[in-house]
C-alpha cells in the first residue's frame, strides 16, 4: 500500500512546475538565439533589394541613350562609338553586381538558416533534457 505522503512524489511534482517555469524562459530568450538573427538578415536584404529599382533606371536610362544615339544622324561614328563603350560598361557592370549579389545571397541564406535549425535543435534539446531529468524525479 502507497504511503499517504510521500515526500518524493511531492518533490517531483514541484519540480515538474518549476520544469515548465523554466520552459517558458526558455522561451522568453530563444528568439535572440534564431529568430532575430534570420530577421536581421531579411531586413538587411529588403534594404538591398530596395536599391535595385534606380540601378536599373539607370541601366535602362543608358540603353535608351544608346539607341537615341545610334538612330540620330547628326552624331559622328566616333561619338556613337563611345557612347557604345560606356553603355556596354554599364551592362557589364550590372551582370557583374547582379551575379555576385546572387551568390552572396545563396551564401547567406543557406548561412542563416542553418544557424536557425542548429539553435532551434539546441533550443528542443534543452526542453527535451528538462523533461527527462523531473521525469526521472518520479522513479526516485
Amino acid at each position: 500500500m502507497e504511503e499517504a505522503y510521500n515526500p518524493g512524489l511531492n518533490n517531483a511534482v514541484v519540480a515538474t512546475g518549476e520544469c515548465y517555469e523554466e520552459i517558458g524562459r526558455l522561451y522568453e530568450e530563444q528568439p535572440r538565439l534564431d529568430w532575430e538573427h534570420l530577421a536581421d538578415m531579411m531586413h538587411d536584404y529588403k534594404g538591398l533589394l530596395s536599391g535595385w529599382p534606380q540601378v536599373l533606371h539607370l541601366q535602362s536610362g543608358s540603353q535608351g541613350k544608346r539607341k537615341e544615339i545610334e538612330n540620330d544622324g547628326k552624331v559622328g561614328q566616333a561619338e556613337a562609338a563611345a557612347v557604345k563603350t560606356r553603355t556596354d560598361t554599364v551592362n557589364y557592370a550590372l551582370l557583374a553586381e547582379v551575379n555576385t549579389f546572387h551568390e552572396q545571397r545563396v551564401k547567406d541564406i543557406k548561412s542563416s538558416h542553418q544557424h536557425f535549425l542548429q539553435e532551434q535543435i539546441k533550443f528542443y534539446q534543452k526542453i527535451t533534457e528538462k523533461l527527462q531529468e523531473t521525469l526521472r524525479m518520479y522513479d526516485q
